[in-house]
This record gives structure tokens, C-alpha cells and sequence, in this order.
């Protein structure tokens, strides 16, 4: 007779996965949520989760959900694109704003600083 203890549908690895996302501490969630500046409240909004789910999981009460990781992951992702959009834009418009400065005969500014 099978029971629930000798057999699972799923295979159990015996190593973790490559393609799992890594465990992450409470403390590592933390210390993530600082360094990108964000409180408890404006992380709870980014995730779609309450605060006290941020609380308890930063406070260790709860643990963190396995696609936590994953969904920083992603803020990260997005945070880079956002800021290298930025500068890209702020790149165009130099380009621009010195293109028109050439077309109408005028000198480059920066050259007397």
C-alpha cells in the first residue's frame, strides 16, 4: 500500500534547483528594501500585499514566499530600464538642444566653462 510518506507525484530533487529562485532571509529583505530606499508601505504597494504581510515577513513571524525573490527581481529589471531611459532621453535632448545651438550659428556653451 502507498502512502502519502513513500510516494509523491512530483519528484523530490535531491539538490536544489538551478532554476529556483534563492531563499531569502528576512534579514536580506530588509536590507534589499533599504538599499533601494523603499519603506515598508511603499513595498507592501509595489507587491500587492499588505503591510503587515511585510511586517511579519521581514519580522520573521511568516515565512517569505518563494516568489518573493522573483518579483524583486523584476523591480530591479525595471528600475534599470526606467533610469536608463532617462538618461537616454536626457542624452536626445542635449543632442538636440546642441544640433540647434550649430544650426543657428551660436557657440557650444560648454566650451566656457
Amino acid at each position: 500500500m502507498l502512502t502519502a510518506k513513500t510516494y509523491s507525484p512530483f519528484p523530490v530533487p535531491s539538490s536544489p534547483s538551478p532554476h529556483r529562485a534563492p531563499h531569502l532571509t528576512p534579514s536580506q529583505l530588509q536590507a534589499w528594501r533599504h538599499a533601494h530606499e523603499l519603506t515598508q508601505v511603499r513595498l507592501a504597494s509595489l507587491l500587492s500585499a499588505s503591510l503587515s504581510a511585510i511586517k511579519s515577513w521581514e519580522g520573521g513571524a511568516r515565512p517569505i514566499p518563494a516568489w518573493l525573490p522573483i518579483a524583486l527581481g523584476w523591480y530591479e529589471t525595471m528600475k534599470r530600464y526606467q533610469d536608463g531611459t532617462r538618461t537616454r532621453v536626457k542624452r536626445l535632448r542635449q543632442r538636440r538642444a546642441d544640433r540647434e545651438l550649430a544650426e543657428k550659428g551660436l557657440p557650444d556653451p560648454k566650451q566656457f566653462l
